[in-house]
Formats: C-alpha cells, sequence, structure tokens
C-alpha cells in the first residue's frame, strides 16, 4: 500500500470515530469501546520490563496495558498507540 493509500484509509477511519473536544484519552477510549461494542479496559503495567504498551484482546474485552512511570504525554501517547491497532482492526495476536 501506497503512503497515500495509507493515509485515505487512515482518514477514512478517523472520520468514522468521534474525537472529543476538548480531547480526553479515557473518553476517546470509551468511544471506541462502543464503537467495537465491548468492554476496554485502561491498566498500568505492574512491571516496567518489555514493550511500553500491550493491546491484549481476550473473548469478552479489550486490555490496553501501559507504562505507568513515565511522563504523562508519553503514556497517552502508548495508549493512542494501542487504540490505532483497535482503530485499524488489526488482528489480535
Amino acid at each position: 500500500m501506497d503512503i497515500k493509500a495509507l493515509r485515505r484509509r487512515c482518514e477514512h477511519v478517523l472520520d468514522e470515530v468521534d474525537i472529543p473536544d476538548p480531547f480526553d484519552v479515557d473518553t476517546f477510549a470509551a468511544t471506541i469501546a462502543d464503537r467495537r461494542q465491548r468492554p476496554l479496559h485502561l491498566l498500568p503495567k505492574q512491571r516496567p520490563v518489555g514493550p511500553c504498551g500491550v493491546w491484549l484482546a481476550l473473548p469478552a474485552a479489550d486490555y490496553v496495558f501501559y507504562e505507568n512511570g513515565t511522563s504523562s504525554l508519553h503514556r497517552e501517547h502508548i495508549i493512542l498507540h494501542e487504540l490505532g491497532h483497535l482503530l485499524g482492526e488489526h488482528e489480535a495476536h
């Protein structure tokens, strides 16, 4: 897929999502949960090892784990990265 096609796809996905104004990551996550029609839990990781963030899709709910021992801006970036996987309908492993 070329970069222009990828950008169009991303813009199309975002056009269909209600982005809160002012922006709030928890409200945005709730919007995605509604869109997916399943619970979505944002949880801090308990250990600082491994990746900064992880999306785990279980049969009953989605879980996004994020690095808690970092700045609030970085924490939000991690969460949004993981939410991007859900919006892009990536396959969970």
